[in-house]
């Protein structure tokens, strides 16, 4: 037998993809560390006043390591891409495994779980023995030269996290000054004891999170204490559970999916925050995630459109609203997109052509839970480089649209055009495993899904 039959044989062998455990992490964990991960991925550029804001156009996140680039018009078609960047695989296990929400089987109209909205996290969802304690309105505080907004403050009964934003104004103001700071905060109780900082997170726009531990008994009063000064005092009052989304805010329900918004003020100005029942929700055989929204639309109660702006707060689901107006919010969004994690996605064993070749798979995959149907079209071979080509434009569903797909845990970028309803995956020989080099053969299971769904959500936020 020469080496040709032996890697014959080899190709035609397949191979399972090992599961990843879920990491257990009680909700506002969970709720903190996707936000951080999220904020490290993107710096959200700033943007002029408009009348409407086209979230399409907010939503490319450019990060300075361009770590995922969305939107981009290429060709004078709108296309959605993610370059290539190594510790993608890293970020998508942390915001898989910390994702998962025990509501699977939810049902939009009864919710076993009791709701919370917080401007700096949006809804937390908690079992409704859980207790919790929080700041009811942002403080400013002031450290040395800096300045920052303690814009939320959680007791879950075993720690203490403080989410906060430091001013941006000087250049020279950046996440290594903040680090210095967060570092040195201390945690000052009523009778004098004090607390170390324990985990912290950092990302750029200025955002700082830490935790501290509480050890015995219920801490509710304190300050921080920055070197030999108290910075700061808090109340931290409990939580009043809501029972369900209308008692959160505005809302409707199109497409299987509810949006809705709850106005809140920061120092002095009116702000709106929008929220899903659909943010990392564990379903039977995915989970499902409201990635991004498109075009937001708001008028007031005599039907005038009001001027908005994002927030910036790294979500990219908070908007303040410019003019000096007091009353009902009327808002429209048209569009979203759905991002779909898939428990057991579509296999492909491709083998690899040649240097310079394409080679034809034409497979059509099954995505299982979902009706859409995506087919593997063809593998390019640019010397080490590899592009795999699909076809999104089999759809059920004349209003939802898959736009991009790829591989979860596995590194390399993905591109998607929307118009042209196909999508491609970029690979090199370090993002495959040795089996593969080896072989000559990829194995690829696509379970990371994203749709663009088209809609009418239109709700009044008091």
């Amino acid at each position: 037998m020469d080496n040709k039959d032996i890697y014959d044989k080899f190709n035609e062998i397949d191979f399972d993809i090992s599961e990843f455990e879920e990491i257990p992490m009680d909700e506002v964990e969970k709720q903190r560390l996707k936000k951080s991960l999220k904020e490290k991925l993107a710096d959200i550029d700033n943007y002029e006043s408009h009348d409407s804001i086209d979230l399409t156009e907010v939503n490319k996140e450019k990060s300075k390591e361009e770590k995922i680039q969305f939107n981009q018009e290429k060709n004078g078609k709108m296309q959605r891409s993610m370059k290539k960047y190594k510790v993608a695989a890293v970020v998508a296990i942390l915001a898989l495994l910390i994702g998962m929400s025990p509501l699977g089987k939810e049902v939009i109209a009864q919710i076993a779980e009791k709701l919370i909205f917080t401007p700096s996290q949006g809804i937390i969802k908690q079992q409704a023995d859980k207790e919790l304690y929080m700041l009811e309105e942002p403080v400013r505080i002031n450290i040395d030269d800096s300045s920052a907004l303690v814009k939320s403050i959680t007791n879950d009964g075993e720690n203490i996290y403080v989410e906060m934003w430091f001013n941006q104004d000087a250049e020279a103001e950046g996440i290594g000054d903040h680090r210095e700071i967060i570092n040195n905060l201390k945690l000052k109780t009523s009778d004098g004891n004090m607390y170390n900082v324990g985990l912290t997170s950092f990302a750029s726009g200025g955002y700082a999170g830490l935790t501290f531990q509480q050890g015995e008994g219920l801490i509710t009063d304190f300050k921080l204490h920055y070197k030999d000064k108290d910075i700061g005092e808090f109340n931290l009052k409990k939580v009043d559970f809501k029972n369900g989304y209308d008692e959160i805010g505005g809302n409707a329900i199109d497409k299987e999916v509810l949006l809705g918004a709850t106005s809140y003020y920061e120092e002095g100005e009116r702000y709106f925050k929008i929220w899903s029942n659909i943010d990392y929700q564990q379903r039977e055989d995915y989970t499902i995630s409201l990635d991004a929204i498109g075009k937001v639309e708001v008028r007031d109660e005599e039907g005038i459109l009001l001027a908005i702006e994002n927030a910036n707060d790294g979500t990219g689901r908070a908007f303040k609203i410019l003019d000096p107006y007091k009353g009902k919010l009327d808002i429209k969004i048209k569009d979203i997109d759905i991002n779909y994690v898939l428990k057991e996605g579509g296999k492909l064993a491709i083998k690899i052509p040649k240097k310079g070749e394409t080679s034809e798979i034409n497979e059509d995959l099954k995505l299982k839970g979902l009706q859409d149907s995506i087919k593997a079209a063809s593998i390019t071979n640019k010397g080490g480089e590899y592009t795999i080509h699909f076809d999104f434009s089999n759809n059920y569903d004349e209003s939802r649209t898959i736009f991009m797909v790829r591989e979860n845990f596995r590194t390399g970028g993905a591109m998607g055009d929307m118009e042209n309803q196909q999508g491609e995956v970029y690979l090199d020989n370090e993002d495959l495993s040795i089996t593969e080099r080896f072989l000559r053969k990829i194995y690829m299971e696509v379970n990371n899904i994203l749709v663009h769904q088209e809609g009418n959500w239109q709700f009044i936020v008091e």
